[in-house]
């Protein structure tokens, strides 16, 4: 399995887990995998994620750019 494979079946394994509303502990028990690897995934998932959008726009009127300008 390469990086991205396993990097990709964790992100899954995490989605479900917080689809679950289970405690940590509770959920590796029910799937049969161990703590450790899940709180390793789960600190290294969320490094690698940003923790903001990288997606913010802010709109503007291009029709009238001075139309709160008074003189």
């Amino acid at each position: 399995m390469t990086r991205a494979e396993l990097q990709e079946l964790w992100q899954k394994r995490m989605n479900d887990f917080e689809a679950s509303h289970l405690n940590g502990i509770q959920w590796c028990k029910d799937q049969k995998i161990p703590l450790s690897q899940f709180r390793y995934w789960k600190r290294k998932l969320h490094l690698i994620q940003p923790s903001y959008s990288t997606d913010r726009w802010i709109p503007v009127d291009l029709e009238n750019p001075f139309n709160r300008i008074s003189y």
